[in-house]
């Protein structure tokens, strides 16, 4: 019994000042570190779609060398009408299984004679408003 007095005489442990300061700071930290959390996420999922779009305008361009023009714009075979076409055609140029976003929009236009000079690929990323604009210059991320 002497054992228990002794002990809830010498109590040690924090005080609820020290408590409420530790949740203080953590609150701080917590305001100040979640939008550079946030902008680094979204400065990530761009980064990819950059990538992503750098790999289809590369494996449009080995596209082009290999066949002397872009793929045309429909639905027959070596023809482009869906993201899903897109893959298919540039299967043995560029690798699509691994990309990072799935297409929810695609519009694909060749132009020039025979498709042989200039493209505009535009893809809508899912999940996102971010649309990846890739022509054989140039790949541009929008909201």
């Amino acid at each position: 019994m002497t054992f228990l007095r002794n002990r809830l005489r010498s109590r040690e442990g924090f005080t609820l000042v020290e408590l409420i300061v530790v949740v203080a700071i953590l609150g701080i930290l917590a305001v100040v570190l979640t939008p550079k959390v946030l902008g680094a996420i979204d400065n990530a999922k761009t980064n990819g779609a950059q990538a992503t779009g750098k790999a289809l305008q590369l494996g449009m361009e080995r596209y082009l060398i290999a066949k002397n023009s872009y793929p045309a714009e429909g639905s027959g075979a070596d023809q482009i009408d869906t993201f899903d076409d897109l893959d298919t055609v540039l299967s043995g140029y560029v690798n699509l299984k691994d990309a990072d976003f799935v297409a929810t929009a695609f519009d694909y236009a060749p132009t020039g004679t025979g498709g042989t000079s200039n493209y505009s690929l535009t893809v809508t990323l899912n999940g996102s408003a971010k649309k990846l604009v890739i022509t054989p210059t140039s790949i541009t991320v929008t909201d």
